[in-house]
């Protein structure tokens, strides 16, 4: 609604800012001599980019030309929260063991044949062949392990959690070249089947984990 030309949008308050998916921003105030640049992954959070560009305006702009005396107790919690920022892994508090290969229809939307999947107290991994090879994805049990989705040559840590004795849930955060996660979750039946919920938040790439497939 700003005006746009360039790959440049403008905003209020006579800027302009470069907007990137997910959070990646960079907005730009000649008259104040400030810029703000971001990197994010919001892809799961509904407004998430707009949630930033509002903070920035209420509790940064908003204040930039105030004189205001030092508040050391506001800077060191400050600190506090910016030194713990971290990627949360996944809560596990359930522990179940499996050493499990599954083959699969061949009419699925994952473009999955066969998956290997190997849990332990500490963590697992899954070993899945599809349509452009094999690929394994290792995780941790509130903890993160890393990785690389080789077809895209993407690095990645993961976690998992059981949701339950029967619901493993698998989640890959994607900190390459790529913004976004893959999220598998698997289904184990009672008559030794499985069923795989897979989706991903990537833009572009990555097309073949957003989908579903029941195994023979």
């Amino acid at each position: 609604m700003q005006g746009y030309g360039y790959q440049f949008w403008m905003t209020k308050n006579n800027g302009f800012m470069m907007y990137g998916m997910a959070g990646q921003l960079a907005l730009c105030f000649p008259d104040k001599d400030l810029i703000l640049v971001t990197t994010a992954d919001t892809t799961d959070r509904k407004g998430g980019v707009q949630q930033i560009i509002d903070a920035f305006f209420d509790e940064v702009y908003s204040y930039i030309d105030e004189e205001n005396e030092f508040d050391k107790d506001s800077y060191l919690k400050l600190c506090e929260i910016s030194d713990n920022c971290s990627l949360k892994p996944l809560k596990n508090n359930i522990s179940v063991e499996l050493d499990k290969t599954y083959e699969f229809f061949d009419d699925n939307s994952l473009e999955i044949s066969n998956v290997r999947i190997i849990t332990s107290v500490s963590g697992g991994k899954i070993i899945l062949d599809n349509t452009y090879g094999s690929q394994i994805i290792k995780f941790g049990f509130n903890s993160f392990l890393d990785g690389n989705f080789s077809h895209y040559d993407c690095p990645y840590i993961a976690s998992g959690c059981w949701a339950d004795k029967n619901t493993l849930v698998v989640k890959a955060n994607l900190i390459g070249e790529c913004i976004g996660k893959v999220i598998m979750q698997f289904s184990f039946k009672k008559d030794g089947a499985v069923t795989i919920f897979s989706r991903k938040t990537e833009e572009i790439l990555f097309s073949e984990y957003s989908g579903f497939a029941q195994s023979n």
